[in-house]
């Protein structure tokens, strides 16, 4: 029986979903610093589920947390020969996300731009679909960085 993951990096952790037969079958969120939240994650779901596909946000958001999970993912699937697919961080929630300051990343007419706010908002842990649709995972399997160049 083989399963789906969708992972989607935060400033620190990572929220998770496992589907089965597109359907979410168990969610949760592993807090810390990425690269533990990863390998914390995959410790204690690989030996419970066969991970047939991983879904997965490229960004964007945190620059360390974007490349430690493009790096971990693509491990996987080239050592377990796992399927990916991967989509903006827009398509879980429509929420500023930090860029640096009191930049912010938004999505406005399906172009993502820096926005100034002059309040700091907080944070949010997006939502995971209750099912997953491998045709709304078509982006390049790339970490997207959006930042200007400086």
């Amino acid at each position: 029986m083989s399963y789906d993951l969708l992972l989607i990096p935060l400033r620190s952790g990572i929220r998770y979903g496992i589907y089965h037969n597109n359907s979410l079958y168990k969610q949760g969120l592993m807090e810390g610093k990425s690269l533990d939240s990863l390998i914390g994650l995959w410790m204690e779901i690989k030996d419970k589920y066969v991970i047939g596909r991983i879904f997965y946000a490229r960004g964007p958001g945190s620059l360390s947390a974007l490349k430690l999970l493009h790096i971990f993912v693509h491990t996987l699937a080239i050592t377990s020969q796992i399927e990916l697919f991967a989509t903006d961080s827009f398509y879980f929630s429509q929420h500023p996300i930090l860029a640096f300051g009191n930049q912010y990343f938004i999505k406005q007419h399906q172009e993502i731009v820096l926005k100034t706010f002059d309040a700091k908002i907080q944070d949010e842990i997006p939502d995971l679909p209750k099912s997953l649709n491998d045709k709304d995972f078509t982006s390049p399997l790339e970490p997207l960085y959006v930042l200007p160049a400086l």
